[in-house]
């Protein structure tokens, strides 16, 4: 009986550690297997090219591609579970020069004669209108729209706004105070309430104290966030902080950039003008782009046409690191929780 125990423990024992190897080698191909992405392209006379981003020897892979449309493929080893068209280029007409572009039209509108009168079975011309109204000419005030006469007694509220005592219903009464009678707002200015000159002078000399006390107190907000700002980036582990962000973010970008950059491409704009300032955009850049990617501006014509070669790749571990170092410094850690306490 301990025997088959055993052996059972045994069968487990192998089993579980099957699967913790299985895990363990697809944490480790996740990591250190790079994402790998490249693009082609060309723009001639028809623009044509491809985008795929490919992973463990391409085991993985969607591909891009555009030339007469745009289809977006996705394979997993042999096999090519998806695959769309999500855009494709309409054919272009040609153009004879001969035909009418109007023909074929004729059914769609009746026929007219010289006189611009609808002739054949489907031209008949309007028949007479017959009955006690033919031929009276229409009443110009039944055109124009009706106005009501005010009343006689003219209207409630707009006398008494004017200052005319007229009895009225408790009802008009209390519609005349909601559209006529205006309240006392302090924020008016005084001589629009009925104050005189001393009250508007004291009202202004009042509203130029609340504005200087508001900017004293802007002034004095911005001071203590300066002088914050400044103990932050003078503070001597601080700086090393900023350096050590600096430096991983430069590693990233350099890991994340192609590593293989070739091409040509001729470019030229109707106003020469935006061909120098792109010119003068890339120029900084051409150190890095020199040596494999060639630039030809046009002065004298508006041209797009080139070739692009684009190669790289993506290492999970590479990116892992570069953050781990970042967050695992204890001051970095501190800034953050900081930050995160003032935004809440």
């Amino acid at each position: 009986m301990l025997h088959v125990l055993l052996f059972v423990l045994k069968i487990l024992g192998i089993i579980l550690l099957a699967v913790l190897g299985v895990i363990l080698a697809g944490v480790l191909l996740a990591l250190f297997v790079p994402v790998r992405y490249r693009a082609d392209g060309s723009f001639y006379k028809v623009s044509r090219g491809e985008a795929c981003i490919s992973w463990l020897f391409r085991a993985f892979q969607a591909t891009v591609s555009w030339e007469e449309k745009l289809v977006v493929t996705v394979k997993v080893l042999w096999l090519q579970p998806f695959q769309e068209t999500l855009w494709e280029r309409e054919p272009e007409m040609e153009d004879t020069g001969n035909e009418d572009p109007w023909a074929g039209m004729d059914d769609c509108f009746p026929p007219y004669g010289p006189e611009g009168e609808m002739s054949g079975a489907g031209g008949s011309q309007e028949e007479p209108v017959s009955g006690p109204g033919a031929g009276q000419e229409e009443d110009p005030a039944v055109l124009e729209p009706r106005r009501e006469k005010l009343p006689e007694g003219g209207i409630p509220w707009l006398e008494e706004e004017a200052g005319i005592p007229v009895d009225q219903e408790p009802e008009m009464v209390h519609m005349a105070e909601l559209l006529g009678a205006e309240e006392e707002r302090p924020d008016r200015l005084p001589e629009q309430n009925g104050m005189g000159k001393a009250e508007k002078f004291l009202f202004c000399l009042e509203r130029l104290k609340n504005t200087a006390a508001r900017m004293r107190e802007r002034l004095h907000s911005a001071k203590m966030k300066y002088r914050k700002l400044k103990r932050t980036f003078t503070d001597e582990e601080n700086k090393k902080t900023f350096r050590l962000v600096r430096r991983q973010i430069v590693r990233l970008i350099r890991h994340l950039l192609p590593q293989t950059l070739k091409g040509t491409l001729r470019f030229g704009f109707e106003d020469p003008s935006y061909t120098g300032q792109v010119l003068a955009a890339v120029s900084p850049f051409y150190g890095v782009y020199a040596r494999s990617f060639t630039l030809i501006p046009e002065f004298e014509e508006k041209i797009l046409e080139g070739e692009v070669h684009i190669r790289g790749r993506i290492r999970a571990a590479t990116v892992l690191w570069t953050a781990g170092r970042v967050f695992l410094n204890k001051n970095f850690r501190r800034l953050l929780r900081g930050r995160v306490r003032r935004k809440e």
